[in-house]
């Protein structure tokens, strides 16, 4: 994962707006704190921020869409670890924020909503 532009920063107050991407996919991710940022940064991980609603998807195909609000989507992604509750969109790994339903199993797909998805590169 990486960046792949960059919306805003703000050196003062140590946060950007930045889209991380794997090439195929990318999510708009708040950073902070950050002291720079430049296009094709690595991102070791992302995180969620108010993720809800998981649900188990009968079709296995990734999917994203931009909600309304200014960092929120709608995501199909599959599961990495039910227990550690990690997803991946393509090769964007995110850690959630909550835990997943007992019934689900890594390898599954499930979809959901976040408010935010975040970033720290350190």
């Amino acid at each position: 994962m990486y960046i792949s532009d960059i919306l805003t920063f703000n050196k003062d107050d140590y946060e950007a707006d930045v889209y991380a991407s794997d090439g195929t996919f990318s999510i708009l991710c708040y950073a902070y704190p950050v002291d720079n940022v430049f296009l094709g940064q690595d991102i070791p991980a992302v995180f969620s921020y108010g993720c809800k609603d998981i649900i188990r998807e009968v079709e296995s195909t990734f999917r994203i869409k931009k909600l309304p609000q200014y960092y929120a989507y709608s995501v199909t992604a599959q599961v990495l670890s039910q227990q550690e509750g990690s997803v991946q969109i393509g090769k964007i790994c995110i850690q959630l924020d909550t835990t997943m339903p007992a019934d689900i199993s890594d390898g599954d797909f499930v979809s959901f909503s976040v408010v935010r998805f975040d970033f720290s590169p350190q």
